[in-house]
This record gives structure tokens, C-alpha cells and sequence, in this order.
């Protein structure tokens, strides 16, 4: 239930993004068994969603990772480092997802 940090907000608003509704929640089961995909920001929480729901190992994956990337596949957690920080997650996230996107229209048109 926790809201987005106001650090989040603003540099997603800057890219005109409002999140000031976001607010988290936990993993579940069923949440699990809803997704087709899974993204992550980093390896060791793909690695936790994949202990945790061995079932879904095969539909978790970073985002650099299902964006095609190969090295350097962790986006690190902006978490209490400053603006600057959030702008480069952000920047990170950005680049990654549209290859992500180009790549889900691909797979979709095959």
C-alpha cells in the first residue's frame, strides 16, 4: 500500500507520466498465474519471483534481459539516492522497454 516515492513522481511527470495514484502491493499466487510475463528490475528479484513461484521460472525475466540485452542486466533501485538516481532508472527503463515493446509487437505479429 505504500505510495510511490514523490522523487518517482516527479521525474515521471517530468516525462509526463502521473503515478501520484500508484501504490504497491504484494506479489501473490494468483497475480503469478495471471501474467504472461514477468519483468524485473534486477536479477536477484527475478531470482526471488522464480524461487518463490518455480511454476512461473520460465516467464520471468529482467527487463534489459527480454529487451535483448546481454550484459549489465540489473537497473539498479533508485531507493533513497536522489533525483539524479531516479532520472537514470528512468532514462535505463525507458531505453529497455521500448525494446521490449518492439519485441512483444513482433512476437505478436509471428
Amino acid at each position: 500500500g505504500s505510495p510511490a516515492t514523490s522523487e518517482a513522481v516527479a521525474v515521471l511527470k517530468e516525462l509526463g507520466l502521473d503515478i501520484s495514484g500508484h501504490s504497491a502491493r504484494l506479489l501473490t499466487e494468483e497475480l503469478v498465474e495471471d501474467a504472461d510475463l514477468i519483468l524485473t528490475m534486477t536479477a536477484a528479484h527475478k531470482q526471488s519471483i522464480q524461487q518463490r513461484f518455480p511454476a512461473a521460472a520460465d516467464r520471468v525475466f529482467t527487463v534489459k534481459e527480454f529487451a535483448g540485452e546481454v550484459d549489465h542486466l540489473d537497473i539498479p533501485d533508485p531507493f533513497g539516492q536522489g533525483i539524479a538516481a531516479y532520472r537514470a532508472a528512468a532514462a535505463e527503463l525507458k531505453d529497455s522497454l521500448t525494446a521490449v515493446w518492439k519485441r512483444l509487437e513482433s512476437e505478436s505479429t509471428d
